[in-house]
């Protein structure tokens, strides 16, 4: 993080805009240190927080705590600095969506795909509090306080990264921010016990995870349950009931999954699993249930990734509102080179995407994968990860009935790299390809006859005969008769 101690530079290549909250915006941004350059995660704070200490504090307790986070599925952070006068922290840049837009695009995830999400961000969670980081002497006891589907990102390749850590709670020795009784996070997915005014402990994370978790099964949020114990129980056993997801057919795995779900979701903080027991909880049902195991990968491949491309790019404005005009070319993921069809966004508008072509049941019923080639998403690839499910659960505008993609329309994305436009001569200078026979009129001709076939003649000459000699023998004999009847004594 020592690499930008004296700030950015003022002019920087904005590629687009991911967001922007109540305290900052965030950029995706290329940053160029002599020859090497990379694309970063750029995220500023308001000018008008600027003065406020209380907000410049938690920011650098934010970065300083996920420098010291060194986890797979927590996001990396690179520097801490300042760009155009105002704090900035420069993060990893993820090529992928946060699950709240793949669910609002494609709908629920099949379920193999959530267990493995859930296990994963739990094993994110455990790590954050009980692990002991490199050159620290002790866990940094970190609770996040504010999981929700739109802070996890799902990539392109199936990693899944644990965002936004700026109402995390840790203990660490440059920790600047005093803890105050303050009520952080989404009211949605908070734990009862935060609306009562206690200290967040690592069950809030669990609660919000399970509220995370039921959201993903069934493609809308769970909704605040009461904090009355009596009420709050019965309303979570009347949702859970509610819960069928398509690829769990046998109902043994479907209370299992309810009593999960269940368990994560109690009133009482002290009952919740932690949340190693929610990864090992998940890994027994792996184990003991029949469920078809997606890859996150495949679901990465199959729905994230065209997502990804055809998403809307806002254009990277500038804290002050300003246009800063960027010299370098959109984000694109490089073309493979195996020749493989790369998706790239459209230039207009994205249209929506087809009903139900990513729904559960079609990418439940996906067949094991063989090693994918390397680089993008191919129509080979594609066509042996979604096969032809059922007419429900495919649109006829996403996939053919062929292994490859339908043609894409006015707006569709890209399927393939455009050959290289070849110029055309003049039509007047063009040379013919052939020359064009004269077109000669002809009369109507009567059908040529055709010929007999072989043998015809003979017989005809044959018949011919035989009617020749009947014919004789018949005038013989009349004629022998006349002659009796003439010579014939009276």
């Amino acid at each position: 993080m020592s690499a930008f101690n004296n700030g950015l530079p003022d002019q920087l290549d904005l590629l687009e805009r991911l967001g922007e909250g109540t305290f900052g915006q965030v950029y995706v941004a290329r940053l160029s240190d002599g020859a090497i350059s990379r694309t970063v995660v750029l995220k500023v704070l308001k000018a008008s927080w600027g003065e406020d200490q209380e907000v410049l504090r938690r920011a650098r307790d934010e970065a300083a705590l996920l420098a010291r986070l060194n986890h797979d599925t927590i996001v990396r952070v690179e520097a801490l600095t300042t760009w155009r006068g105002q704090l900035a922290v420069v993060m990893e840049h993820i090529q992928g969506l946060t699950l709240d837009r793949v669910l609002r695009e494609s709908g629920p995830l099949p379920t193999a795909a959530v267990l493995e999400i859930i296990a994963r961000v739990a094993g994110a969670l455990d790590a954050a509090y009980n692990s002991i980081p490199p050159g620290e002497a002790r866990p940094l006891r970190v609770v996040h306080r504010d999981i929700k589907p739109s802070n996890i990102i799902l990539s392109v390749s199936g990693a899944v990264k644990v965002l936004d850590f700026g109402a995390a709670r840790g203990e660490f020795d440059t920790r600047e921010a005093a803890t105050k009784q303050l009520m952080l996070g989404s009211p949605m997915y908070m734990a009862p016990e935060i609306f009562d005014g206690f200290d967040a402990t690592p069950a809030v994370d669990v609660y919000a995870l399970g509220a995370t978790f039921y959201e993903l099964l069934a493609g809308h949020p769970m909704g605040k349950l009461s904090v009355n114990p009596a009420v709050h129980a019965a309303t979570l056993q009347e949702r859970l009931l509610t819960l069928e997801p398509a690829d769990l057919p046998d109902p043994a795995s479907r209370r299992a999954l309810r009593d999960l779900l269940g368990r994560m979701l109690r009133y009482d903080a002290s009952r919740r699993p932690a949340s190693a027991d929610v990864r090992r909880l998940v890994r027994e049902f792996f184990n003991r249930y029949p469920l078809r195991r997606l890859t996150l990968d495949q679901v990465g491949e199959a729905v994230v990734e065209p997502l990804f491309r055809r998403r809307d790019i806002a254009p990277p404005a500038l804290p002050d509102g300003s246009m800063q005009p960027s010299s370098a070319p959109p984000i694109t993921i490089p073309p493979p080179d195996d020749g493989a069809t790369v998706l790239a966004p459209a230039p207009s508008a994205r249209p929506p995407a087809p009903s139900g072509a990513y729904s559960p049941a079609a990418l439940g019923s996906l067949p094991p994968r063989p090693p994918a080639p390397s680089g993008a998403l191919s129509a080979a690839a594609l066509g042996s990860l979604l096969p032809n499910p059922p007419s429900q659960a495919v649109s006829t505008s996403a996939l053919s009935s062929s292994p490859t993609l339908s043609p894409p329309t006015e707006e569709a994305t890209v399927m393939a790299p455009r050959p290289p436009q070849v110029t055309r001569p003049p039509t007047a200078e063009r040379a013919p390809l052939a020359p064009a026979p004269p077109k000669v009129a002809k009369a109507k001709a009567e059908p040529a006859p055709q010929p007999a076939p072989e043998g015809t003649n003979t017989k005809r000459l044959i018949m011919l005969v035989v009617i020749f000699l009947g014919v004789g023998v018949a005038l013989g004999m009349g004629a022998l008769a006349l002659v009796y009847l003439v010579l014939k004594p009276a």
